[in-house]
Parts: structure tokens; sequence; C-alpha cells
């Protein structure tokens, strides 16, 4: 004789297989799920302040700001005029490093008021 199998027990079935689901995705959600921030720089500017390993100063001050609303960085070090073309067609969020004057160029890039870094340019001469 065959017994009927009760809708509510097929109910809970669903209900614990959804549940199981769930805690599998959420089991290999990870740090990396954050967004994405993608700026681009010109590769004039190596050294000290950013380097294509996402080393530099500027580099990891941006990335803990950022990390602190929950995005991760990624920098692109490509060729300036190509780095600001790209920026201005919209493929990547912006800029990193950049003067003021690049706005009176490209009037669609908003600069960001806030300050990464202070430098003073100095010109030494030989006394001859």
């Amino acid at each position: 004789m065959k017994q009927k199998i009760s809708s509510g027990f097929v109910n809970r079935c669903w209900q614990y297989f959804a549940c199981l689901l769930f805690l599998i995705n959420s089991i290999f959600v990870t740090a990396s799920d954050a967004p994405v921030l993608t700026l681009v720089t010109g590769d004039l500017l190596s050294g000290l302040y950013h380097s294509p390993e996402q080393a530099g100063l500027v580099d990891e001050l941006v990335e803990q700001a950022l990390q602190k609303v929950g995005y991760d960085l990624r920098v692109l070090t490509v060729p300036t005029e190509r780095s600001l073309k790209m920026s201005e067609a919209g493929v990547v969020d912006g800029e990193l490093l950049r003067t003021t004057a690049i706005e009176a160029y490209f009037p669609t890039l908003l600069q960001v008021p806030e300050s990464l870094v202070d430098n003073e340019f100095v010109v030494f001469l030989a006394n001859q």
C-alpha cells in the first residue's frame, strides 16, 4: 500500500533545501566581493606615490579610505593621454593623481576636492 506524502512535509523539505543553499552561498562570500572602484593614471607617475603594483603612498592611502566604505581599489597604469581618454569615455571610474588643470581640457572630469599629496618643486642651479 502506497502512502501519500503530505504537502507539509514537502514544503519543509523545500525550506530546508533553500536554507542549505543560502548557507553554502554565504560560505563562499569573501571580502573580494566588495564593489571595485577602477581608477587609471598615466605611466609617467610611477614611483613613490604610485606604482603598477599599487604599492605607492597614494595607492595605499586611497585603498585604505575605500575599504572603510566597502570598496576595493584597482588602478590601471597606461600612457597618459590614453588614461584621460578612458576616464572621459567612462571606461574607468576616474583618474588618480591629476592636477586641477585637467578640468579645463576635460570638462566631463570633475575634481574631488581632497588633497592627496602636497608638493613643493625646487630648482637648483650650478653657480659658475
